[in-house]
């Protein structure tokens, strides 16, 4: 994923398969690293982090 690094949309899909995989602590962190890369104020709002 190194070339994709930098963008929000690989880390939230990996988040997903994750969760529903079971390993949720490693989910969560790609969540998290997912909104953190979001420039746009609506979706950390809506995440709770904003």
């Amino acid at each position: 994923m190194d070339g994709l690094a930098d963008f929000r949309y690989p880390h939230s899909t990996r988040a997903e398969l994750l969760r529903r995989l079971g390993p949720t602590d490693k989910a969560r962190g790609e969540y998290r690293r997912a909104r953190d890369l979001t420039d746009d104020g609506a979706e950390p709002r809506f995440s709770g982090a904003g």
